[in-house]
């Protein structure tokens, strides 16, 4: 519907509907995507008490980025970038520590911390690596609905942006190597 002609046809109150609707479903997505990431194989019974807290402070740091960033598609990148970013230290903190998770303390020792991971391999499990392509995948299409909802794309940027996404998304999939269901990261520098 984004790319037909009839777009221009759709009102700018349900433009803006689907635009909040987006803007509160972006905290719960990073949300199951970091709880994910951190339990790949567990299941996710945890209380609705947990999840609403959780939720509400993601939503509250995401609109702290939305009026510091303005631009909606930037927050959205920087949203589920520092969201995977921290989901995978976490785990890598987990597996290391026996499951206790990142503290405010380890950002002073983040340098002795990358000399010792260097002589470890993480892996990072298939069911993980799933979620951080959903991330991927929900910046793209924030990125793509908000272009085209502030002024209807040429066809031209259409194809470029095509394109990029697939490119972007060939590279990734041939870069990885999978061996017994993980996804493999190398510390090596």
């Amino acid at each position: 519907m984004i790319y037909s002609k009839d777009y221009q046809y759709i009102s700018k109150r349900t433009r803006q509907i689907w635009a909040n609707v987006w803007m509160l479903l972006t905290p719960v997505i990073l949300f199951l995507m970091m709880e994910h990431i951190n339990n790949p194989y567990g299941n996710l019974n945890i209380g609705l008490k947990y999840w609403i807290i959780n939720v509400a402070i993601l939503e509250i740091i995401f609109i702290f980025f939305y009026y510091i960033c303005f631009p909606y598609r930037i927050t959205v990148i920087i949203f589920y970038g520092i969201g995977v970013v921290f989901s995978i230290a976490n785990y890598c903190v987990g597996i290391f520590r026996n499951g206790n998770a990142i503290m405010p303390s380890d950002i002073p020792a983040l340098k002795t911390a990358m000399n010792v991971s260097s002589n470890y391999k993480i892996e990072l499990p298939i069911n993980s690596f799933k979620w951080i392509s959903l991330a991927i995948i929900c910046c793209v299409v924030t990125v793509c609905v908000c272009r085209m909802i502030e002024n209807r794309m040429k066809i031209k940027t259409r194809i470029c942006l095509g394109g990029l996404i697939l490119v972007l998304t060939l590279s990734g999939y041939m870069g990885i190597d999978f061996k017994n269901g993980y996804y493999k990261i190398n510390l090596d520098y």
